[in-house]
């Protein structure tokens, strides 16, 4: 997403890379009772030759753990699941250093979920991926004026809205979410239906077509997603309320559904077709894509047993698809089954 000059890159690399795993060395003989100071001095060396490299990535990265390792703390010191979030973090520096010079670019998604974790300690704001694609995307948003609502429209909300608090608790559980996602869709495929704002109508498709997404594996149930999915059915909540626009189609909200959108990778025609009519451009890259990225980097960089779990989590989710679409249409399906022979060399 982010070139690299790799004139820039070749003079440093080695020495940087050097100074990464003295500090991978390093935290092998710090605690969380410690003195942070020599982990700190390593970190704000390489956070600024990432910033001098412009690799936004490993830069946010390592300013997240400076600011957690500079918290005040008890006596007692950085609490545990705290100094075992930053040590995942620094062990993962190295490993994404090697990922960035293979791919020859900087993607900061690769490290969101690190990223968060580090601002969860702190108890700030979690950061979604709009925040580092938002020069990718529109600022105005899709849906910018609320139109009224009549009675039939209403009712068809209130039932959309039903179907979709259905699926979302057992998708937010992680139990049968495919079935929990078909539940979702189907409720807003009704209200899209009825809508006559021209606008509204887009913008209910796209949230459509990331169900879609969801259900075909082609977007995984990250945080970041189910946060969106929770918000939908406070939309929905507000419009059945005829609440403001503001309440009803917030923007922060409307920059996230496009980003879940064109992190789909928009593979399916209909997806193809409302894109071009939002204007908006494919990102050249997908979630599927920083999913298996993020999996390279976990296998090289010793992230510790939940994140591994997640990311082969994620994996089962994308082959069980596979199968169940090669098992009920075996002969349109070769593309699903290549995918699960590469799925599982």
């Amino acid at each position: 997403m982010y070139s690299i000059n790799k004139q820039a890159l070749e003079l440093v690399r080695d020495e940087l890379q050097s100074e990464m795993e003295s500090l991978v060395a390093r935290l092998d003989q710090s605690s969380p009772v410690g003195d942070m100071e020599p982990l700190l001095q390593g970190l704000t060396h390489i956070n600024g030759v990432f910033s001098l490299l412009q690799v936004v990535g490993g830069s946010v990265l390592a300013t997240e753990t400076i600011e957690l390792l500079k918290t005040p703390v008890e006596v007692d010191g950085l609490p545990e699941k705290h100094w075992e979030v930053a040590a995942n973090a620094i062990k993962l520096l190295p490993s994404y250093f090697q990922l960035i010079q293979s791919l020859e670019y900087d993607n900061p998604l690769i490290l969101l979920t690190e990223i968060n974790e580090l601002r969860q300690c702190r108890g700030e704001v979690l950061r979604d991926e709009y925040f580092f694609l938002s020069d990718r995307l529109p600022e105005k948003p899709i849906v910018s004026l609320l139109m009224s609502i009549d009675a039939d429209q209403l009712d068809v909300i209130r039932l959309a809205r039903h179907l979709f608090q259905k699926g979302l608790i057992h998708a937010v559980r992680g139990n049968g979410r495919k079935a929990a996602v078909k539940i979702m869709a189907h409720g807003i495929h009704r209200l899209r239906k009825v809508m006559t704002d021209e606008s509204e109508l887009l913008y209910w498709s796209m949230v459509f077509e990331v169900l879609g997404a969801l259900y075909r594996g082609v977007l995984g149930f990250e945080q970041t997603r189910l946060r969106s999915l929770m918000a939908i059915e406070r939309q929905l909540k507000m419009l059945t309320e005829n609440a403001s626009h503001e309440k009803s189609y917030p923007e922060a909200h409307q920059r996230a559904m496009a980003t879940h959108f064109l992190l789909s990778g928009c593979g399916t025609e209909s997806a193809e077709k409302l894109r071009d009519r939002l204007g908006l451009e494919s990102l050249g890259f997908s979630a599927k894509e920083i999913a298996n990225l993020r999996a390279q980097m976990v296998a090289n960089g010793g992230a510790n047993f939940h994140e591994t779990m997640l990311v082969l989590s994620d994996k089962y989710d994308e082959l069980s698809f596979n199968l169940d679409e090669l098992v009920l249409n075996p002969e349109e399906n070769q593309e699903y089954r290549k995918q699960l022979q590469e799925g599982f060399k």
